[in-house]
């Protein structure tokens, strides 16, 4: 956990002279937090929505944390003299 990931939002049209900032919220901050420039933290396995707010319009995005689990396998060493067989 603690893996970042950096989102964007832009207001259109480009040209616009409204300055009016973006915010950015989580729906379940115990997943996934996101803060004033849109970089989310996983903080826990589940999902949560992001949204990003402005002017009364919003866009909402769905993130999924998952774990990555290692896979071991089992290994063995067979040692083989000349003349025998192994299996």
């Amino acid at each position: 956990m603690g893996e970042n990931s950096n989102l964007s939002a832009a207001k259109l049209p480009v040209d616009t002279t409204n300055d009016t900032a973006i915010t950015w919220a989580s729906t379940n901050t115990e997943i996934a937090s996101v803060d004033s420039s849109g970089s989310v933290t996983a903080t826990k396995y589940g999902q949560a929505d992001i949204i990003a707010s402005c002017d009364g319009f919003t866009a909402t995005g769905r993130i999924t944390v998952k774990a990555l689990v290692p896979i071991v396998t089992e290994q063995r060493l067979i040692g083989i003299l000349p003349g025998e067989t192994g299996s």
